[in-house]
């Protein structure tokens, strides 16, 4: 080896064996501590896999990515920063990976005795243009290679980019759920906080029975699928029938089958779910009664829904606003919301009951034979109609007769002896 150029070796005055009258050191040529690390990666260093399983041969660095931590092969492949190292001078050399510990001593070179210091003239001029050539082509080949490598950067930074932003709108969205939550716990405080003055504490307490049918009224909501679907069999009642079958989805005038709702059973479980969830009756009609013109629906203010073009409308500061939702549905408003009408049901269920209770307290058997006395007279002047051939009689006396038992009927709905029923039925010609 020319001594000339040991001086200007890379070893010089960092190796301790190294001497500059030309004799090779046993050591390796670069200590470990002189190998750069994963923070150093530049464009052209020769690199290797850390694993075992990949290749072990030396490859070279085309592009490095500081920001995202990776880097890219001569060979095309995109590895992170953590997945290779530098080469040591002994694998350099050796041209592949070597195990842990081989140092550039344990690499046999052969013997170069013969060709030390025996170099010809030539090779100077020679190496330099057959330098210069395969310089140019590998700056060819590195250029073509360069924009493949770019493109894949820039299509990759482009996909992190898109992740990134799709991450940015699930923690927006996920921001808004929150507050929609925080927003309808504040909202059930508030209430709350108002159901003392809606229904005092010092009002009568529920005797035993009205008790136990309060709490029996979740069972029957239960059974048919929650309150949504309780309204929708009583809103849906055909011709003002009694009984329902959830499993066969049809009314029924009596209870002929086993299983059978009672429509007047499910309407008192939809008065106190009302009831239980606006804190009393006091609620319920100041709702009713406070609600402004063109109003349709109530959750925490009043709202005018429009079914056909799903048009919703807020009651604010005394006028109506539109008011727009981004992501929940008109469906949903209408879910979340009480329609009024529903409310002046309840209302109304409430008053009717409390005039059934007082006429049944009177005297049931009373207004039974008050009703078969009228029905027996216009069934006498009927008949006399019918002598006499006036057909237009026939017919006013015969609706008399039907109207005094459908009177008698809706006022002893809660009450009514199906013996009696009967027996009316056959009075007015609508059983054999």
């Amino acid at each position: 080896m020319n001594t000339n150029t040991l001086s200007e070796h890379r070893c010089a005055d960092k190796c301790t064996d190294f001497k500059a009258t030309g004799e090779q050191c046993n050591h390796c040529l670069v200590s470990n501590s002189e190998i750069p690390n994963s923070s150093d990666f530049e464009v052209g260093d020769a690199v290797v896999y850390l694993s075992a399983k990949k290749p072990d041969t030396i490859h070279y660095i085309r592009t490095v990515s500081t920001k995202f931590e990776y880097v890219v092969l001569d060979n095309a492949d995109v590895v992170n920063f953590d997945s290779i190292r530098h080469a040591t001078v002994a694998e350099f050399t050796n041209n592949r990976r070597l195990p842990q510990g081989v140092t550039f001593a344990d690499v046999d070179l052969g013997d170069d005795t013969h060709i030390e210091n025996h170099i010809s003239p030539l090779c100077p001029s020679d190496f330099n243009n057959n330098n210069l050539t395969i310089k140019s082509d590998t700056q060819n080949n590195l250029a073509i290679q360069n924009d493949a490598l770019n493109c894949m950067e820039s299509c990759y930074i482009k996909k992190k980019q898109q992740v990134e932003l799709l991450q940015t709108e699930v923690a927006r969205l996920n921001a808004i759920v929150e507050r929609l939550k925080t927003e309808k716990l504040a909202t059930q405080v508030e209430l709350d906080a108002h159901r003392d003055d809606l229904n005092p504490s010092n009002s009568t307490p529920l005797n035993f029975e009205e008790y136990e049918n309060r709490c029996g009224y979740h069972n029957l909501l239960s059974r048919v699928q929650g309150i949504h679907e309780a309204l929708r069999i009583l809103h849906n009642n055909p011709e003002d029938f009694d009984f329902y079958s959830v499993e066969r989805k049809y009314y029924y005038h009596s209870e002929k089958t086993e299983n059978l709702i009672s429509l007047q059973a499910l309407q008192n479980a939809v008065c106190h779910y009302f009831i239980d969830v606006f804190g009393g009756i006091q609620a319920i009609q100041y709702i009713v009664d406070e609600a402004p013109e063109g109003a349709t629906h109530f959750n925490r203010e009043y709202l005018n829904l429009n079914p056909k073009n799903k048009h919703m409308s807020v009651w604010v500061d005394g006028i109506w606003k539109p008011e727009h939702y981004g992501f929940l549905t008109f469906k949903d408003i209408t879910t979340l919301s009480v329609n009024l009408s529903d409310l002046k049901d309840v209302l109304d269920h409430i008053k009717y009951n409390e005039v059934s209770e007082t006429a049944y307290s009177i005297s049931y058997s009373y207004l039974t034979k008050s009703t078969e006395e009228q029905i027996q007279f216009f069934n006498k002047q009927k008949k006399i109609a019918e002598d006499e051939e006036d057909q237009q009689e026939v017919i006013s006396f015969d609706h008399q007769a039907d109207g005094a038992y459908l009177l008698w009927l809706r006022l002893t709905k809660n009450c009514r002896n199906p013996s009696d029923n009967e027996r009316f039925q056959v009075l007015v010609g609508a059983k054999a």
